[in-house]
């Protein structure tokens, strides 16, 4: 890979603030050219309401549903995806149940076109990722954008690595200590699964992105290739970010835009089940 292809992109470090909800958005409150959201959700504290949601989902979601062993897997799945539809339902004006996507070829949902006015299907990006019981929702306006999360634990990081990873990667984990190597591991996973998941592609693309971990971590270096052997190519600027979402787990964020973003966090509380 030749250095001077390299691009680079700066990964920053979030603190996220993050405000409780209770009745879902604030419809006086719409996005900007440079707004995010981000929405944590407790999948668990949500099972009271797992039958009401599963009302909300499509033929295919259901059946999807009805497809896992364990039941706290289904439960998890149906809160994930019913608050998805509640989200966007506000969001874009609309039924929850009316909400349609189509996916691309990799699996990832994406609206398809509404008749409603309001609704400006079409400017809305978002993205969706759960592990264990946490779940977080990135919503924007006129970008594609991604977010990946992940529970710390156990894992066969090397040998993990050597399958998805870069040389220069493998490398830099086989350097740390044994404890730290899940830790960055999976911080390097998720900036790569928040990029693919923005751009649609799917986890075969793993090793043709590259993370550098430096001394400095706001000065990590995110290479972009369009194959293993290829030169990096990037047909636009990214911003990356990667943030603790909670005490347990790690996070990132990827947005197709050279501007940093404004955030708002959002914790999304089940109280009175105000946001259907």
């Amino acid at each position: 890979m030749s250095s001077s292809a390299v691009v680079t992109v700066p990964i920053v470090q979030l603190l996220p603030d993050w405000v409780p909800v209770f009745n879902g958005v604030d419809r006086g409150e719409w996005f900007t050219q440079l707004t995010t959201h981000v929405w944590r959700i407790d999948l668990d504290l949500w099972q009271k309401k797992c039958a009401t949601l599963f009302t909300l989902l499509s033929k295919d979601e259901q059946e999807r549903a009805n497809r896992f062993v364990r039941a706290i897997d289904q439960q998890r799945f149906i809160v994930s995806r019913g608050v998805l539809r509640q989200l966007l339902g506000q969001y874009c004006a609309i039924a929850p149940d009316a909400i349609t996507f189509h996916y691309t070829p990799q699996g990832k949902p994406i609206l398809a076109a509404s008749p409603t006015p309001f609704s400006r299907p079409l400017a809305l990006q978002f993205n969706l990722s759960h592990s264990h019981h946490l779940g977080l929702y990135a919503f924007t306006v006129g970008y594609p954008i991604g977010v990946d999360l992940e529970q710390l634990r156990p894992i066969p990081v090397l040998q993990l690595a050597q399958r998805f990873y870069r040389p220069a990667e493998l490398e830099s984990l086989r350097s740390l200590p044994s404890d730290q190597q899940p830790l960055t591991f999976l911080q390097y996973w998720t900036l790569k699964e928040a990029y693919l998941k923005a751009t649609g592609r799917g986890i075969g693309g793993l090793n043709e992105v590259e993370v550098n971990q430096e001394a400095n971590p706001h000065q990590r270096l995110f290479r972009i290739g369009a194959a293993a052997t290829s030169e990096p190519t990037v047909d636009c600027s990214w911003w990356m970010a990667e943030f603790v979402p909670k005490a347990g787990f790690v996070a990132a964020l990827a947005i197709a835009t050279p501007q940093v973003p404004v955030i708002a966090w959002y914790d999304l509380v089940p109280h009175e089940f105000g946001i259907g």
